[in-house]
């Protein structure tokens, strides 16, 4: 771990350490779809971008050990789910439930439905995680200014509050420009999201590093870094973003969001499609939803409930919307060949 004086002097390491041009030119427009065969596509920054670089940052107000996903904060630092207490386990399939109940939301949501037309991978996890939901992700950015802004801004809620004193942490982490096979893309915990239809994950330039449960981000590959917050550099990544405006962009996914989080009444259709994919049989389900319900009728219940919706005039709306988006979309994107169909090595 190393420290410095202040954000500016971490900022002049980064671009020292950051080599122009890492990979081959293949064009010049300022992102590239990475074709991954017969799986969907990725858009990431182009390679002679001025914002290209093979490393991912992470930004936190506090460095935390051990450094969790939201999914798994709070609970018995274990490996297994069965490891934790019956309430740990029931607010664990609650998070899932709500989940589940959002991704409902983002297969209707017209930047999905383009996306899937033009075979762009969409990672429904990631997306959620951007939009307040507890998942086994952490946030990563290929712009460390992002980053900075979330070492030196704190959440309170409904705004970003600048932090002037104190000392923030920045992770930095390589990601795996060039992999072997196919199968080492698809099983590499790093999953970018990168440019897409959808604003706050091209806004954050973002990627996400899932974890498993009992897996420390600090004890992966990963370098830390510390820093002095002060005044200067703190209202400089203020301005920078809009106070986080420009980074967490109101959309209509946000209030639908909020509304699934905040409702104390978990839906029952999606606590058990929570339950049934960790492999949970059917009548150790309903025994499950019978405890809960007995035992925290106040805090925590499951019950059948109309679920979180888009309303017609709000699809009518997007989709015009997101029609005009979509139209020249593809326009700022070059292409770049990983994969063949029937080969499993890199071109």
């Amino acid at each position: 771990m190393s420290h410095y004086l202040s954000y500016f002097d971490l900022l002049k390491q980064f671009e020292q350490d950051t080599p122009r041009r890492f990979l081959p030119v293949s064009t010049d427009l300022p992102y590239e779809w990475v074709d991954y065969g017969e799986d969907e596509g990725r858009i990431i920054t182009s390679s002679n971008s001025p914002a290209a670089s093979p490393y991912l940052y992470r930004g936190q107000t506090v460095k935390i050990t051990p450094c969790l996903p939201t999914l798994f904060r709070g609970m018995d630092f274990v490996n297994s789910l069965y490891d934790l207490s019956m309430k740990q386990i029931w607010g664990y399939y609650s998070n899932r439930a709500r989940m589940f109940e959002f991704f409902d939301i983002l297969r209707e949501h017209p930047a999905v439905l383009y996306s899937k037309k033009i075979k762009l991978h969409v990672d429904l996890v990631a997306i959620a995680q951007h939009y307040g939901f507890k998942t086994e992700c952490l946030d990563m950015s290929e712009s460390p200014a992002v980053a900075g802004f979330f070492a030196t801004h704190e959440w309170q809620g409904n705004r970003y509050s600048p932090l002037y004193k104190g000392v923030g942490v920045i992770y930095r982490i390589e990601w795996p420009s060039r992999m072997k096979t196919k199968a080492e893309v698809l099983t590499c915990p790093l999953e970018v999201i990168g440019y897409q239809v959808m604003p706050r994950p091209t806004e954050q330039k973002a990627w996400v590093y899932k974890l498993r449960m009992g897996q420390d981000f600090e004890r992966q590959d990963v370098e830390i870094f510390t820093f002095d917050r002060d005044h200067s550099c703190t209202s400089y990544l203020t301005d920078l973003f809009n106070n986080g405006e420009e980074l967490l962009p109101e959309d209509e996914l946000a209030g639908l969001a909020n509304s699934i989080i905040h409702n104390p009444f978990i839906s029952e259709d999606h606590f058990i499609l929570a339950m049934q994919s960790e492999g949970v049989l059917d009548d150790q389900i309903l025994k499950t939803i019978e405890q809960i319900n007995a035992t925290n009728p106040t805090t925590l219940t499951v019950k059948k409930r109309k679920t979180v919706r888009f309303q017609k005039k709000h699809l009518k709306k997007m989709e015009k919307t997101y029609s005009e988006k979509c139209d020249y979309f593809l326009t700022h994107v070059g292409f770049r060949p990983v994969f063949s169909p029937n080969v499993e090595e890199n071109i």
